[in-house]
């Protein structure tokens, strides 16, 4: 499917909003061969993205080595990361001047908006519009008090993917990447007990294509993996008890990231 692409002019070195181009993410989930296809047609190893990042560095941090070792091989040098004191948490400095701009998501993809989405934006929006005419009014607003070691970003779902990203590498988490497949484990009464199933990966994926509309949204389809593990299975069983302990992790984490300033 790749080499079609290509040879129908698909560039291999395009990049994303993030810098990174699809050998990034082929290197990041494990993809060998995919990888190799796009190494061979110019795809560059060396490339780093708006973190300073490249394939090999992803592949090395999600434990691919197969593809870490085959970037190596076609000339990727490992870039030496900065590694800070254990248990030493840095001051983050999230009063210093920023820029920002308006974007909209279209065609798969985070744009800024155009001229004509500006003007229709403003119009609907009027009361944001206001600020944004008039700077003096942005900067007398006043954000919820968080620690100073505590990183604000400039979208909920950059915190949202930290969290997701850190429960989904928890022991034995994998048993809720995926949707329960009832009729291959013959749970027959699976989807009359639980009417809206939801898992791990299915949340990864709308957070990837931005299907949720608030940050709300997400914690409330995390809550609900786990809450329809234990109803199904029950709070003692194997299952309910590692459901209530992901439960408790993911909570810890999102008073780690102050997720709560985002809603």
């Amino acid at each position: 499917m790749a080499q079609k692409l290509i040879e129908l002019g698909a560039d291999v070195n395009s990049e994303d909003i993030n810098g990174q181009t699809a050998l990034f993410y082929s290197a990041r989930e494990g993809h060998k061969e995919l990888s190799e296809v796009l190494i061979k047609n110019g795809a560059s190893v060396t490339k780093q993205d708006n973190r300073k990042q490249t394939p090999l560095n992803w592949a090395k941090k999600n434990k691919k080595t197969e593809v870490a070792e085959l970037l190596m091989k076609y000339g990727a040098i490992p870039i030496k990361e900065k590694v800070s004191k254990k248990n030493e948490k840095k001051k983050v400095d999230n009063d210093a001047p920023k820029k920002y701009a308006l974007m909209t998501f279209k065609d798969g993809m985070w744009q800024p908006l155009n001229v004509e989405d500006l003007k229709q934006f403003m119009e609907t929006n009027e009361k944001v519009g206001e600020y944004l005419k008039n700077p003096e009014l942005i900067n007398a607003l006043q954000g919820k008090p968080v620690p100073p070691t505590v990183k604000i970003y400039d979208h909920w779902d950059k915190a949202a993917k930290k969290v997701l990203t850190h429960i989904w590498k928890q022991k034995d988490a994998w048993n809720f990447h995926e949707p329960v497949n009832a009729e291959a484990m013959h749970l027959t009464d699976y989807n009359e007990i639980i009417t809206h199933p939801m898992d791990l990966g299915t949340i990864k994926q709308k957070l990837a294509t931005c299907a949720y509309k608030s940050c709300q949204e997400f914690v409330n389809d995390v809550e609900l993996v786990f809450s329809n593990c234990i109803r199904y299975n029950g709070a003692e069983s194997y299952f309910g008890v590692l459901a209530k302990q992901l439960n408790n992790e993911f909570k810890k984490q999102c008073q780690e990231v102050y997720l709560g300033y985002y809603m």
